[in-house]
């Protein structure tokens, strides 16, 4: 039977490694053909991925982790006619249409503590520990990462290799320098019976440590803190394809150096002459989601995001305002 894997690029490329290799050794809950299998998947701000699924798609088992339901319901719904079985798995919000089809298998993890490929984790029974941790680091679920770290008794360099394969990983999801995709990043995944295999090995990590600490750098450099109170910090990062790759990742090493504080991060992400498209990442110990949803965003309880398009000659101002307006009014209800 066909059998498609649609994916997120970031963490959902190791979910999907767990995946196939889990159809591989036929465990139970992941049916397949590991013979007739098709990945797809595209950069991670995509959040539509299921309209690259070939519409005539019928009697396949088709899975998609890491993405959010209610930005692909339509699709799944149009699939599920077809006679396709859908397993989905994810640990987003998955919104208030939830499709009623004996076909669909939705298997959602609390986003708290989990992410996509440390709950595919759990459901292959913990036999996928080591990549179930950088999948961790990329998303930041620290507690769960130590979990892991403390049940395999690694030491702190192991723990630091798999930390920043996990934000290597993250970075390169979003539209990488080299070109490579996330699902020749998978392929090459697939090589390896081990993430230290695969950090010692494959010539596709060094080129993605290279991207992200040049990167790095550039930020760093470049940033620009454009409102603070005691309550909300807000980062503006420079123009270019290095704040692309690095929003996410960095919103939450930010957000670790103020806790106490709702933390957004603006990255002008396209300049025309009517003005410009803000892309907004939203790091909080809780509600970040409520927040985004009052800029016209969505997300989870730790990390949101929303878009805002500031017209020419309107200040930041106006934004600003708007973000210290979201924050008071989900703080005070």
């Amino acid at each position: 039977m066909k059998t498609y894997v649609i994916f997120n690029g970031d963490e959902g490329s190791i979910a999907t490694y767990m995946v196939i290799n889990a159809i591989r050794r036929k465990l139970k809950k992941f049916p397949g053909d590991p013979n007739d299998l098709k990945l797809i998947s595209g950069a991670k701000e995509d959040l539509k991925l299921w309209r690259f699924l070939p519409k005539d798609t019928e009697n396949a088992i088709i899975y998609s982790l890491d993405i959010a339901l209610s930005k692909n319901v339509n699709y799944v719904e149009e699939f599920l006619k077809r006679n396709n079985l859908v397993i989905y798995i994810d640990h987003h919000n998955p919104g208030k249409i939830i499709p009623d089809h004996k076909n669909l298998e939705l298997l959602l993890a609390d986003d708290k503590k989990h992410n996509t490929s440390t709950f595919v984790n759990e459901l292959c029974g913990e036999i996928f520990d080591l990549w179930a941790a950088a999948g961790a680091a990329g998303d930041n679920k620290k507690r769960k990462f130590e979990e892991i770290i403390e049940r395999n008794h690694l030491g702190n360099l192991e723990r630091k290799m798999l930390w920043r394969l996990g934000k290597f990983i993250n970075s390169h999801s979003f539209r990488s320098k080299d070109g490579t995709t996330a699902i020749e990043i998978v392929k090459d995944f697939l090589n390896y019976e081990s993430p230290f295999d695969f950090i010692k090995s494959s010539g596709k990590y060094g080129s993605i440590a290279r991207m992200y600490l040049s990167d790095l750098k550039y930020i760093r450099t470049n940033k620009e803190v454009i409102y603070q109170d005691k309550d909300l910090l807000i980062i503006q990062f420079p123009i270019g394809e290095s704040s692309n790759r690095m929003f996410a990742g960095l919103s939450y090493e930010f957000y670790e150096s103020n806790k106490n504080k709702v933390v957004f991060c603006l990255f002008p992400a396209s300049i025309t002459k009517e003005g410009v498209y803000y892309t907004v990442s939203i790091r909080a110990s809780s509600d970040a989601h409520k927040i985004a949803e009052k800029l016209g965003g969505g997300g989870r309880d730790e990390a949101a995001g929303a878009s805002y398009f500031l017209n020419r000659g309107e200040d930041i101002r106006t934004l600003i305002t708007k973000i210290k307006g979201a924050v008071e009014s989900v703080k005070s209800s």
